[in-house]
Formats: structure tokens, C-alpha cells, sequence
């Protein structure tokens, strides 16, 4: 049975520093440059500050992403820009000089760092930025200074994305795993959630940026199988079991239904969520897209809806059976299987008999895979934000090697999506040593296409805009990759490619 955790809160020496408050997005309100002032931009400004690039991103008034490195400073309350090589964008309807003034505030010339100096205040329902930059002209000291606010948009619902404890990341694949802060009541700020089996609730307090949790109390389910020890890491880390009292930074970055939240404590475990479902979520309905087994590559008919869905269920007693079932070409199928952290084990699998007219080499190739006893044990990834599922086999006992590959996609492709998707780009030369050569459909050859080359483990480390029919991967390892095309941010293509 699981025990409740009850977490009280004690005095701590542990803090964090003024710096880390400036993290999140900041909307510009005014900007005081040498002697003219600009308030209230007609279009908005943003300006972020992210922790893990120690970087600053501006949105500019004329549509521009600006982007600038900083470091911190050993002088209080200061900070110092060490990198922007960036040139300001001007629009013709910025007639009051807005990207001239930003441009001076986050800018360097000359590769010269400068020092910018800042004050944050917080009334508890607007924290507010004073941002200066000041320097001698003409034997005079002038400047610029930025007014920036920031609405603590904390309260609300918001979706478990990932854990990550002890430098191990976990992604949330259980379900929609709902935190929700409640609005203050008489002084009395509280919370309610799911970890994966179990509910909990408790009470938050909030300042500037800096958030106090107190869990309440855990439900008693048995959390069973890949569950279990996921709901486990969440609950340690939420409730900070190994350190007390549960202290967490938190930074908010986005806007809108875009927005996501990070909770770190001090140390250095953080729990990501996000304002609408995790893309990552494996326990769903994937149709089918492609299928390639020895080297040959079979596509699903245009149209039809092949699919798989995975649906756990967890009965009365706490007893979770992992229930597949889907579709080929003309016969249905069920099982189980099991699920660890990032593989998929079919333990079952059953499958309809009728004869296909005509015979479909695609679902015979389809269903041996998922039936085969000493294939189908699979790596899974989930890439393209959420769009696709990718099972790869693991071929042999002990060891893990490029297998045969099964690709899926969340939504069902119309007739006339799917042709395109099948037939306007392939792959020339696979595997490839230096260049990864491409032919297009006629009706692609006028559009603007964007690619991302994703590891074997599921995560983006390339992406750019397409330049000409190949694309130069020789300063990638030797490995399993799969690549995505997209135009006007529809997919229209994944593949998987080899690198020697």
C-alpha cells in the first residue's frame, strides 16, 4: 500500500538569487531613451530570460526575434551582456523609435560587454522590472531604462510534461496528469493533482518567484508496473522529501495556451508542465503510416485507417492491464504488453484471419512484426511534437541494434494528404555516408520546405529550411536517424535513414 506523504514546511536558509527572478517573459510597458520617452506600444514587445541558455530572447515592435547572451555579475542586482550580434530591423510603422531604443537597452557594438543593472518588485499580483543601461555622452551620464511587467499567471490548471530527478529525465506517457492551483481564498492559496494512479492535494504559497508546496496527503492505490516508479519520482520530487521544505523556483515561459511552466528546486531536479496535453504521451490511438522489415519499406494505402491504439486500464483493485488493439489492411487484432520507460514489449498478440483482395504484402509485414515472438521487444519515440510514434525493434538478448521499423501517425491522413505525404519526397541513398540525397514530387518544387533530423532516442538536433535536394549529415555519428519535412508547418514526410 503507498503511504501519505505529509510534508511540513520549516524555516531554511535556502534561497535564491535576485537573478533567477528575472527569469520568464516580460511585457514592455515603457522605454526611456536618452531624453525621449515611449509608452504603451501599439504592438507588443516581449523580452524573455531563460535560465538554461543564459540567454535573452526580444520580441520586437516590428516583428523581430532579437536574441542576446548575458551572464550574471558579481555586483548586486547586475547583469552583463557578453554576446548579441544582431542588427536592429526598422518597419515603417515604428514612427516613435521603438527598435532604436531596444537596440540600445540589449545590444553590444564591437563585441564590448556591457553591464545592465535592474530592480523587481512585486506587489502580488504584477511583478514589475526596471532595466537600465547607463553611459557617459558628450562628458554627460544618460542611458536607457525599460519598464517591463510580468502577470503571475501561476493559478490555474496545468499538464505534467516530465520529471527529471538526479539528471534522469522522465516524460510523462501515463495520460493528462492535471496540476491545478486554486485561486487564494482568505489567505489560503491550495492545490489538487494526479501523479499517474493516485490523486493528492495540499497548499502552495507564492513569492516573486519562489514557490513554497505543501502536500496534504496521497491517496492509497497501488500504482502497478512503469507506473509505479514514475508516480514515485514525481511525488519524492513535488514534495521534496529529501529536502525539506518543498522550495521551488518557478519560471513561466510562452503565452497563452503556449505557455510553459518549470518548478526547479535548489538541487537542480525540476518537474516541467504545460498549459495543454504532453505531446508525449504514448497511451493513444496512432495510425499506421509505414513499415519497413529487412530493408524493404511497405506505406499504408492511401485512406485507409490502419491503426493502433494502446489503452491501459486499471480495475477496482488496482490491477492495470496494458490492452492493445487495432487494424490492418482487412483484419483486426488484440493484446497486452508491457511498457518500460522508453521500450514497448508485446506479450500478446491475436489477430483476425480474412483473406485480403487483394493480398496486402503491407499488413502481413505489419502484423509479423508486432506477432514476432523474437522481434517484438521496441524502443519507442515520440517526435515531431507529439505528431508521430516511431517503434523500432531491439534485435537480441542483451544487446540493442538498428531493427525493423514501424511509423505512426496521431492524426488519420485524407486520400489526397496521404498521397502527397507517400510520394512527394525520398529518400535516394540509404544508408548515407556524407550527403543525403532527396527527390521531390513536380508539386513541391515551388514550395518552401523545413526539415528536423531527430536521434534514434527521439530528440531534434537539427533543424533547418531545405536548400537544394541534399542535405550534408556528415558531422553525424554513426547511428539509426529519422527525418521530417514539413511546408508551412504541415508534415508532409518522415523518414528513417542510417548514417555510416
Amino acid at each position: 500500500m503507498k503511504k501519505i506523504f505529509l510534508v511540513f514546511l520549516f524555516f531554511s536558509s535556502i534561497c535564491y538569487s535576485q537573478d533567477e527572478a528575472l527569469l520568464g517573459q516580460w511585457i514592455l510597458d515603457s522605454i526611456f531613451d536618452t531624453d525621449i520617452y515611449l509608452i504603451n506600444p501599439v504592438n507588443p514587445i516581449t523580452t524573455e530570460f531563460i535560465s538554461s541558455t543564459n540567454s535573452i530572447t526580444i520580441e520586437s515592435f516590428c516583428g523581430e526575434t532579437y536574441q542576446t547572451l548575458y551572464t550574471t555579475s558579481t555586483t548586486e542586482n547586475t547583469i552583463v551582456i557578453t554576446e548579441a550580434n544582431w542588427s536592429p530591423v526598422y518597419c515603417s510603422e515604428d514612427n516613435q523609435g521603438w527598435e532604436v531604443a531596444i537596440n540600445t537597452l540589449f545590444n553590444i557594438t564591437n563585441s564590448n560587454p556591457k553591464d545592465l543593472t535592474y530592480i523587481i518588485t512585486d506587489n502580488g499580483t504584477t511583478t514589475s522590472l526596471e532595466i537600465s543601461y547607463n553611459y557617459v555622452w558628450q562628458g554627460a551620464i544618460t542611458g536607457t531604462t525599460g519598464y517591463f511587467t510580468k502577470l503571475n499567471t501561476l493559478p490555474g490548471e496545468w499538464f505534467l510534461y516530465s520529471v527529471n530527478s538526479n539528471g534522469v529525465n522522465y516524460d510523462n506517457n501515463f495520460g493528462n496528469l492535471p496540476i491545478d492551483f486554486l485561486e487564494e481564498t482568505n489567505n489560503y492559496s491550495e492545490l489538487q493533482g494526479t501523479s499517474s494512479c493516485n490523486g493528492f492535494n495540499g497548499s502552495y504559497d507564492i513569492n516573486g518567484q519562489i514557490i513554497e508546496i505543501t502536500l496534504g496527503g496521497v491517496t492509497l492505490l497501488d500504482c502497478p508496473g512503469p507506473r509505479n516508479g514514475f508516480e514515485n519520482t514525481y511525488l519524492d520530487l513535488l514534495s521534496n522529501t529529501y529536502t525539506y521544505p518543498s522550495i521551488f523556483n518557478y519560471e513561466i515561459e510562452g503565452v497563452d495556451m503556449d505557455q510553459v511552466l518549470t518548478l526547479t528546486n535548489t538541487n537542480g531536479d525540476f518537474i516541467i508542465y504545460g498549459k495543454i496535453e504532453p505531446n508525449t504521451i504514448l497511451n493513444r490511438t496512432w495510425y499506421i503510416d509505414t513499415v519497413t522489415s529487412n530493408g524493404l519499406t511497405y506505406s499504408v494505402v492511401p485512406g485507409n485507417s490502419a491503426h493502433l491504439t494502446l489503452d491501459p486500464t486499471v480495475d477496482e483493485i488496482s490491477i492495470e492491464t496494458l490492452e492493445f488493439y487495432g487494424s490492418g489492411d482487412c483484419n483486426d487484432y488484440i493484446g497486452n504488453y508491457n511498457q518500460g520507460n522508453s521500450t514497448i514489449t508485446i506479450t500478446e498478440f491475436t489477430q483476425t484471419t480474412d483473406s485480403c483482395n487483394p493480398q496486402s504484402d503491407f499488413e502481413a509485414t505489419y502484423f509479423s512484426l508486432l506477432s514476432d515472438e523474437s522481434a517484438n521487444v521496441f524502443n519507442f519515440e515520440i517526435i515531431n511534437d507529439g505528431s508521430n510514434l516511431i517503434l523500432t525493434s531491439i534485435v537480441g538478448d542483451d544487446t540493442s541494434s538498428i531493427g525493423d521499423t514501424l511509423i505512426f501517425s496521431r492524426q488519420l491522413l485524407s486520400i489526397d494528404e496521404n498521397t502527397i505525404n507517400k510520394n512527394s519526397i525520398t529518400l535516394l541513398k540509404n544508408p548515407v555516408k556524407d550527403l543525403l540525397h532527396l527527390k521531390f514530387s513536380e508539386s513541391l518544387l515551388s514550395k518552401s520546405l523545413d526539415y528536423t533530423i531527430y536521434s534514434a532516442d527521439g530528440k531534434a538536433i537539427e533543424t533547418s529550411i531545405l536548400s537544394s535536394d541534399s542535405i550534408n549529415v556528415s558531422t553525424l555519428n554513426t547511428g539509426l536517424y529519422f527525418i521530417s519535412f514539413s511546408s508551412n508547418s504541415k508534415l508532409l514526410a518522415t523518414h528513417k535513414f542510417i548514417k555510416k
